[in-house]
This record gives C-alpha cells, sequence and structure tokens, in this order.
C-alpha cells in the first residue's frame, strides 16, 4: 500500500509539522509506503533531531529545489503543483488543512482541516 502526505514545508516547526510528522508515522505503522510532497525539501535531521524521530518516507516530492522559509500563505498555495505528481498512492492525507491538492484519481482523500478561530453561530446549538 502506497500513501502520500501533502504539507506545504516541515521545516517551521511547530503543531502543523507534529501533526504531519505523526500521520506519516501512523501510516507507516499501518503498512504504508509513505511519500512526502512539500513545496521546499524538508531538512529530516532538524526533524528527526526536534521530535526525536526518524521520519520513514519513502520519496520526497518538492516544488522547489531550495529551502525557503519564508512566504508561507503563497507556499500553501503553491502546494497543489507538486502534489499533481503523486502517482500510485491509494491514500492522500493533506495535514496543512487549508486547500484542496491536486485530484489523484484511485485515492482516497483525507484533509486535516483546522480552524484557529471560534466557530460561527449558525442557529445549530
Amino acid at each position: 500500500m502506497k500513501a502520500a502526505v501533502i504539507h506545504h514545508t516541515l521545516n517551521t516547526l511547530g503543531g502543523e509539522t507534529t501533526v504531519a510528522t505523526d500521520a506519516i508515522e501512523s501510516l507507516h505503522e499501518l503498512g504504508y509506503d509513505v511519500d512526502l510532497v512539500t513545496v521546499q525539501p524538508p531538512d529530516l535531521e532538524r526533524v528527526a533531531k526536534a521530535y526525536g524521530k526518524d521520519l520513514p518516507v519513502k520519496h520526497t516530492i518538492s516544488f522547489l529545489s531550495f529551502k525557503a522559509n519564508y512566504f508561507g500563505i503563497c507556499q500553501k498555495l503553491i502546494t497543489v503543483l507538486p502534489s499533481s505528481r503523486i502517482q500510485g498512492a491509494d491514500t492522500v492525507l493533506n495535514t496543512y488543512g487549508d486547500l484542496l491538492p491536486h485530484r489523484v484519481e484511485g485515492s482516497r482523500h483525507i484533509s486535516y482541516v483546522h480552524f484557529s478561530g471560534s466557530l460561527p453561530n449558525w442557529g445549530l446549538a
């Protein structure tokens, strides 16, 4: 089985990266070969040092060939571009949760959606 985890960057350590690294580790434990799709190449040694685990990533697909820790919102927008190169994934997991990635035919798609504000009152309570 093959899974692809899409996350704009793992080079900014924090809550979003924790979600992505835990997802990669969990998918691997479930028997998936995991590809990582990012905008910029991840510094996996730094991630391993910060989180105390080596990420079991089979392949990395990045849009840029260099690290660019700026323009975060723009990176989230262009994450769609490298996601179009996913091939053969049974499951695609979007862990940056702001935009939907390019559709991969024949794959299940899961999006982790985080919401930092208070929920609107739609009269449902």
